[in-house]
Protein backbone atom coordinates (compact mmCIF):
# COMPACT_ATOMS: atom_id res chain seq x y z
CA UNK A 1 0.00 0.00 0.00
CA UNK A 2 1.43 3.34 -0.62
CA UNK A 3 0.58 6.93 -0.18
CA UNK A 4 -1.60 7.30 -3.17
CA UNK A 5 -4.32 4.93 -1.09
CA UNK A 6 -3.83 7.14 1.95
CA UNK A 7 -7.60 8.65 1.47
CA UNK A 8 -8.77 9.73 4.49
CA UNK A 9 -11.33 7.07 5.23
CA UNK A 10 -8.57 4.41 4.44
CA UNK A 11 -6.19 6.58 7.01
CA UNK A 12 -8.88 6.63 9.75
CA UNK A 13 -9.33 3.03 9.35
CA UNK A 14 -5.45 1.96 9.66
CA UNK A 15 -5.26 4.36 12.31
CA UNK A 16 -7.51 3.05 14.58
CA UNK A 17 -6.97 -0.64 14.05
CA UNK A 18 -3.29 0.12 14.67
CA UNK A 19 -4.20 2.29 17.89
CA UNK A 20 -6.74 -0.85 18.39
CA UNK A 21 -3.76 -3.39 18.62
CA UNK A 22 -1.02 -1.09 20.43
CA UNK A 23 -3.80 -0.40 23.12
CA UNK A 24 -5.91 -3.57 23.02
CA UNK A 25 -8.93 -1.95 22.75
CA UNK A 26 -11.76 -2.92 19.71
CA UNK A 27 -11.68 -0.54 16.86
CA UNK A 28 -15.43 0.25 18.05
CA UNK A 29 -14.27 2.02 21.07
CA UNK A 30 -11.80 4.33 19.17
CA UNK A 31 -13.65 7.31 17.13
CA UNK A 32 -12.11 10.70 16.31
CA UNK A 33 -12.87 11.97 19.41
CA UNK A 34 -11.10 9.49 21.21
CA UNK A 35 -9.04 11.10 23.64
CA UNK A 36 -5.00 9.99 23.33
CA UNK A 37 -3.95 10.35 26.82
CA UNK A 38 -7.10 10.12 29.43
CA UNK A 39 -9.04 6.97 26.41
CA UNK A 40 -6.21 5.40 25.55
CA UNK A 41 -3.13 5.89 27.94
CA UNK A 42 -0.64 6.55 24.89
CA UNK A 43 2.34 8.75 25.35
CA UNK A 44 5.00 9.50 22.82
CA UNK A 45 6.61 6.13 22.80
CA UNK A 46 3.17 5.01 21.85
CA UNK A 47 3.25 7.61 19.09
CA UNK A 48 6.64 6.62 17.85
CA UNK A 49 5.07 3.05 17.74
CA UNK A 50 2.24 3.67 15.59
CA UNK A 51 4.86 6.10 13.08
CA UNK A 52 6.95 3.20 12.48
CA UNK A 53 3.37 1.28 12.01
CA UNK A 54 2.41 3.88 9.32
CA UNK A 55 5.72 3.55 8.08
CA UNK A 56 5.67 -0.02 7.18
CA UNK A 57 2.39 -0.28 5.80
CA UNK A 58 2.30 2.91 3.83
CA UNK A 59 6.18 2.61 2.68
CA UNK A 60 7.14 5.85 4.00
CA UNK A 61 10.61 7.21 5.81
CA UNK A 62 9.98 10.40 7.97
CA UNK A 63 12.69 12.00 9.82
CA UNK A 64 11.98 11.08 12.81
CA UNK A 65 13.65 14.32 14.58
CA UNK A 66 11.21 16.23 12.54
CA UNK A 67 8.54 14.18 13.47
CA UNK A 68 9.12 14.72 17.00
CA UNK A 69 9.79 18.50 16.98
CA UNK A 70 6.09 18.94 14.89
CA UNK A 71 4.45 16.74 17.80
CA UNK A 72 5.92 18.88 20.33
CA UNK A 73 4.44 21.79 18.65
CA UNK A 74 0.92 20.35 17.68
CA UNK A 75 -1.66 19.89 20.19
CA UNK A 76 -2.60 15.90 20.06
CA UNK A 77 -5.81 15.54 22.23
CA UNK A 78 -7.85 13.16 20.20
CA UNK A 79 -7.31 10.53 17.41
CA UNK A 80 -8.80 13.29 15.06
CA UNK A 81 -5.98 15.68 15.70
CA UNK A 82 -3.87 12.17 15.53
CA UNK A 83 -5.54 11.56 12.28
CA UNK A 84 -4.48 15.03 10.62
CA UNK A 85 -0.53 14.71 12.11
CA UNK A 86 -0.06 11.76 10.14
CA UNK A 87 -1.80 13.20 6.86
CA UNK A 88 0.80 16.21 7.55
CA UNK A 89 3.53 13.32 8.18
CA UNK A 90 2.13 11.64 4.54
CA UNK A 91 2.29 14.97 2.69
CA UNK A 92 5.77 15.59 3.87
CA UNK A 93 7.06 12.28 2.84
CA UNK A 94 5.30 12.52 -0.94
CA UNK A 95 7.72 13.32 -3.10
CA UNK A 96 4.17 14.67 -5.54
CA UNK A 97 3.57 17.05 -2.63
CA UNK A 98 6.88 18.29 -2.51
CA UNK A 99 6.69 19.33 -6.00
CA UNK A 100 9.39 16.40 -6.54
CA UNK A 101 7.27 13.70 -8.63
Amino acid sequence: MGLASADSASLVEDITEILATQTGRSPREIDARTTLVEDLDLDSVDFLALVAALRERYGIKPDIAWVIRRMRQTTLATVGDLVGFIREILAACDPAARGEG
